[in-house]
């Protein structure tokens, strides 16, 4: 709901009580004045048990119990005293209402008693007339009683499922986030030892190759900390903003830079991206863009870090309502358990979440395949 409706909403709860309050006080005083003739004593009994029931109206929703036996004693101690109001059982109605709906379970629950023994009270001062009239006014009370007592549940299931819808959204977020920071730290780690060892191997022999490595590793730590701010932006999001994520910049278009930076590591990397899906051409929804980023980024960081393989051929296409991933290395075809680590899990997690599949395994020419399938359609 929107906060200015759920205001106006509030705002219009808020004049409930004192409406139906002044409804009741006037309907009761019309009824002493221009009703059966009474005697002097009894009419002002009957304007204080309208006072009573009137300010019980008015508290039934920062004091529901105490609104109610305030309500049933004065409909009881009327009916003694004298001939009660048509109207006055009105108030206890609203005020069972109120309290089923508005108090905590048990407490509600002792409300119901109170009704009963009210009703009680109220045909040993005014006897009934006949079997009917009990079981006619116990229902009546119990209806209203349980009209709010239902409502009440009701709200309180709704606030469950809210709770529920809003866990396992934050749910989410955390996977979505460990799983960005896993890709992120992973891939630089493995470009920046990579790099590392070969600027200290060539810092000597060959100085000017060196020193461009050691700005390779400059550049890598620089991208590695621009994507950490983005993916750890969901932890400290903008007013009005909730902890939602922060739209991401990674997809499909971002390749060309992250083949570039493996290729610097000493990979030969090559991509291939379906024209259809540059430029001007088929949109793609940015969750399934971003996982379609990091699956390519996870799959050359392993492809580098556990096949030491001598090319990787990397290529994006755009097949009927699906998008096609694969990245095909030239090293070990078998599928080690060293290699079938957190790597392969997460990028088999990223394609459930836009919900696709992945297979991983020996490629028929040699060598170890990744392909991943996801859907073109926006699932959100």
């Amino acid at each position: 709901m929107h906060p200015s409706v759920r205001k106006l909403a509030a705002a219009r709860a808020d004049v409930v009580e004192p409406a139906i309050a002044a409804a009741y006080s006037c309907l009761a005083y019309v009824e002493i004045v221009l009703g059966p003739s009474r005697p002097t004593i009894e009419s002002t009994q009957a304007l204080f048990a309208t006072l009573a029931l009137t300010v019980s109206i008015l508290a039934s929703r920062l004091f529901p119990l105490a609104s109610l036996v305030v309500a049933v004693s004065a409909v009881v101690l009327e009916s003694w005293l004298t001939e009660p109001l048509t109207i006055a059982p009105v108030a206890t109605l609203w005020c069972s209402y109120a309290l089923a709906l508005r108090a905590p379970r048990r407490r509600a629950q002792w409300g119901l008693l109170v009704i009963w023994v009210g009703i009680a009270g109220y045909f040993l001062g005014t006897p009934p007339d006949g079997v009917y009239d009990v079981v006619s006014t116990t229902g009546i009370w119990s209806t209203f009683w349980a009209i709010g007592y239902s409502a009440a549940r009701r709200l309180e299931a709704a606030d469950r499922a809210r709770v529920a819808v809003r866990e396992q959204l934050l749910a989410q977020e955390r996977a979505e986030l460990a799983a960005d920071v896993h890709d992120i730290v992973g891939h630089t780690l493995n470009v920046l030892v990579v790099q590392a060892v070969a600027a200290r191997t060539m810092i000597r022999d060959d100085p000017a190759t060196s020193r461009g490595l050691l700005l390779q590793l400059e550049q890598v730590g620089r991208v590695a900390l621009s994507e950490l701010d983005e993916a750890l932006a969901v932890l400290s999001p903008k007013p009005g903003r909730g902890t939602r994520a922060v739209p991401t910049t990674l997809g499909v278009a971002s390749l060309p830079e992250l083949v570039d930076r493996m290729s610097a590591s000493g990979v030969t990397a090559h991509l291939t991206v379906d024209p259809a899906l540059t430029g001007r051409g088929r949109s793609i929804p940015r969750t399934v863009d971003k996982a379609a980023y990091r699956i390519v980024q996870e799959a050359l960081t392993n492809a580098v870090t556990y096949a030491a393989p001598c090319r990787v051929e990397v290529s994006v296409r755009a097949r009927a309502d699906e998008l096609w991933v694969d990245v095909i290395d030239d090293g070990p075809g078998q599928v080690a358990p060293w290699r079938a680590g957190r790597g392969l899990a997460g990028i088999t997690e990223r394609a459930l979440r836009c919900g696709g599949e992945v297979r991983h395994g020996s490629h028929p020419g040699g060598g170890f395949q990744v392909a991943a399938r996801l859907p073109l359609l926006d699932l959100a």
